[in-house]
């Protein structure tokens, strides 16, 4: 089963095409959408800190449906993130790999980023502004969105994307968000993307989930 989590102000939907590689290896797909993205609820967009723990319920959803599913969580730029702060949580034995795709380091890193590459400002005092926003209308404090933090609890392997050509989240990110994984990983660096339909990504992506799985008839390669 392959769950796949949206990227910033897009469904799913859109981002279908990049889910085939999972449908070529024989997996199911579940798309699912962010709050506040496609057709999902919510008025604010969480930036996969709350996401995360709508994962985990859809996890507990499919396995409801399929007890014996093994699960692979993939996410692109804020998916990618969303699924790194998943990977903290306490995840049951049938998510077996989690792959992400340009995320950041935490929401709070990429809003420092943001400020200095649109809009040429200091983050400061806005960050700390931005902070209060998120504590009063969000209810979560932005230190705690982090993904570096998360990885710290990460016990799933994992592999590592980022795109050099990438202007919303820096390929600066990818170094520290591996350095800072304790679990098995694999960081595939840069260049194209699977959101490019890279074949350097889908064969990482290939490679990755053969070693895995173990064996390469556990998946049904079409």
């Amino acid at each position: 089963m392959g769950h796949f989590v949206s990227r910033l102000r897009r469904s799913t939907r859109r981002d279908v095409r990049q889910s085939t590689i999972f449908d070529q290896l024989g997996f199911n797909i579940f798309l699912a959408d962010a709050q506040g993205h496609g057709q999902s609820e919510g008025d604010y967009i969480q930036m996969g800190y709350l996401d995360r723990l709508d994962i985990v319920d859809w996890i507990q959803v499919l396995l409801r449906r399929d007890p014996e599913a093994q699960i692979v969580l993939y996410g692109i730029s804020m998916g990618g993130a969303t699924v790194m702060m998943t990977a903290g949580e306490p995840l049951p034995a049938n998510v077996k790999a989690i792959i992400e795709d340009c995320g950041y380091t935490s929401v709070a890193d990429e809003f420092r980023y943001q400020l200095k590459q649109l809009y040429h400002v200091p983050s400061w005092p806005l960050i700390t502004t931005f902070g209060w926003l998120v504590q009063w209308r969000l209810h979560w404090r932005l230190k705690a969105a982090s993904s570096l933090e998360a990885l710290k609890q990460a016990r799933v392997p994992m592999l590592f994307f980022h795109g050099d050509a990438d202007t919303f989240v820096p390929a600066s990110m990818l170094d520290q968000l591996c350095r800072g994984t304790h679990t098995k990983s694999q960081n595939a660096g840069g260049g194209g993307t699977t959101r490019d339909g890279c074949a350097h990504s889908r064969g990482h992506i290939l490679a990755f989930c053969l070693a895995v799985f173990e064996a390469r008839n556990a998946i049904n390669i079409n």
